[in-house]
């Protein structure tokens, strides 16, 4: 039970270490200590992206590495794993560092659409991190018609998260404007009082 609660319990009870904030990195993945980048620059930001074990990490790390190979890059310590045995719990921080290095420099290559595009044709894990410009322009929820406009506004906002009977609810009015002075698109107050049965108290 102890294991299968937070890092933290399971880690200090266990090994004696206590995992800690690492900024762009993740600790407590390794018996031995190492820790894994999480957050890669990229031409255009960043990209969230870290090395697994398990059936799915191996099919990313191989895909990973057949894109680079694809692309000409140099592959060091990557070309020498068997992805079907490779424990990243193993791993020791030089062994995580020699794999990384190729990756950093392979990475930095590409924008955030071409990883996001390209890892989602290989099935990999991992996605670029958006920045408010980027959700905006963001060609899934346009598709969707997330992104609504309101009478006597410029700016688009961000429609309801769900999706009732097919259709998108339409927003009443401008987001943060208040509720007492919001009209509906009908002209009628945004929320009126509910009704009462008869006999009620008020």
């Amino acid at each position: 039970m102890v294991t299968a609660l937070s890092h933290a319990p399971a880690f200090v009870d266990l090994l004696g270490l206590e995992p800690t904030r690492a900024g762009a990195f993740m600790t407590g993945r390794s018996i031995k200590g190492a820790r894994y980048r999480v957050f890669w620059p990229c031409r255009d930001g960043y990209i969230n992206f870290i090395f697994y074990g398990g059936a799915a990490g191996r099919r990313t790390n191989e895909q990973l590495v057949a894109w680079m190979r694809e692309r000409g890059a140099e592959l060091g310590a990557l070309a020498a794993i068997d992805w079907k045995v490779w424990d990243p719990t193993k791993a020791d921080q030089s062994e995580v560092d020699a794999i990384e290095a190729p990756v950093a420099k392979f990475l930095a290559r590409l924008s955030k659409r071409e990883f996001l595009t390209e890892g989602h044709r290989r099935e990999m894990l991992g996605y670029p991190v958006s920045t408010v410009a980027d959700i905006a322009s963001d060609p899934q929820l346009e598709a969707r018609g997330f992104f609504q406009a309101v009478a006597g506004a410029a700016e688009r906002f961000c429609g309801s998260f769900a999706v009732i009977d097919g259709a998108r609810p339409p927003l009443r009015h401008v987001p943060g404007a208040p509720l007492a002075a919001a009209k509906s698109t009908q002209g009628e107050p945004a929320m009126a009082e509910p009704p009462r049965r008869a006999g009620s108290r008020l």
